[in-house]
């Protein structure tokens, strides 16, 4: 007897010839038992690698923002030989509005310039090299309004030519930012010789004597100034290490008394700078009392 044969056109379903239908991707990796310790040592290693990353990013930045305190330092000391033997409003030529109660060391912040224009131009030369060092978003901490820094800011755009750009709002915002964080978190001390026990270094027979005056600062005398920034950290690991080292130098007699937020998410970065004044106007001869004999030198 001959088979019958099912039409061609008409397919018999069975195990063997039905398509599976596929598992979902999550059951599929579930049932998948071949890359389970490649799996698990890239879990493993994950965080670690990381944490690397991030490590590196942070020292860069804070190597950056050392390099960017030390030149301030050497910004805010080339304003004060210049604006030293100036002649303005509140200090005559060659002479500085009298300190903190250190002798010849004066500490300036934003809120604490003395009214003085000498000083204020030494403080604006080291809080502006900081800009480029200060987070452009809004962080939280000290900063001053944007009142404040309204004039630089739209110095800087019309300098840059970005007053005509689509997005001067964004620009106009990012810089606010940078530049109230910087007056906010900088500060700055000056310290300059004047110590009693110094013979004059020029008294030619016949010159007439002047008197000493503690604030004074000559011709050719050495002007020190220290800037300390709160350099701001990214987020990552290096918070915790990078805040308990010390980053920058300053001279010893100087480096102390510094204020600082204590803020986990910034860091203080020192930096100093020695120059010498280069006024035209010399005060020496000077007359020096020693309290000790009661003469003058």
């Amino acid at each position: 007897m001959t088979p019958a044969y099912p039409p061609l056109n008409v397919s018999i379903a069975s195990p063997e010839n039905t398509p599976a239908t596929p598992a979902p991707v999550w059951r599929r990796v579930h049932r998948c038992d071949d890359g389970g310790v490649q799996s698990l040592s890239f879990v493993l290693t994950l965080p670690i690698f990381l944490g690397a990353v991030l490590m590196i990013v942070q020292l860069c930045q804070m190597l950056l923002g050392v390099m960017t305190v030390q030149y301030a330092a050497f910004a805010g000391a080339r304003a004060a030989v210049v604006w030293i033997p100036a002649n303005t409003e509140e200090a005559s030529q060659n002479n500085l509005p009298w300190g903190n109660g250190r002798e010849n060391v004066v500490s300036l912040d934003v809120g604490n310039l003395r009214n003085s224009r000498k000083y204020q131009e030494v403080f604006g030369a080291a809080a502006q090299v900081c800009v480029a060092i200060s987070p452009a978003r809004l962080v939280r901490g000290p900063r001053t309004s944007m009142a404040a820094v309204a004039e630089p800011v739209e110095a800087f755009l019309t300098l840059q030519q970005l007053m005509s750009d689509p997005r001067i709002a964004q620009w106009r915002t990012a810089t606010g930012n940078r530049w109230s964080y910087a007056q906010a978190n900088t500060r700055v001390r000056i310290a300059w010789l004047a110590e009693t026990a110094i013979t004059p270094t020029y008294n030619p027979i016949g010159h007439p004597v002047v008197e000493y005056e503690p604030a004074e600062v000559s011709w050719d005398d050495a002007v020190t100034v220290v800037v300390s920034h709160e350099v701001a950290l990214v987020p990552g690991p290096g918070r915790w290490f990078f805040r308990s080292m010390r980053w920058g130098r300053v001279p010893q007699n100087l480096d102390q008394d510094w204020t600082t937020s204590e803020r986990l998410d910034r860091v203080p970065v020192v930096g100093s700078a020695t120059l010498s004044v280069a006024g035209i106007k010399s005060q020496r001869p000077l007359r020096y009392r020693d309290n000790a004999g009661g003469v003058d030198r």
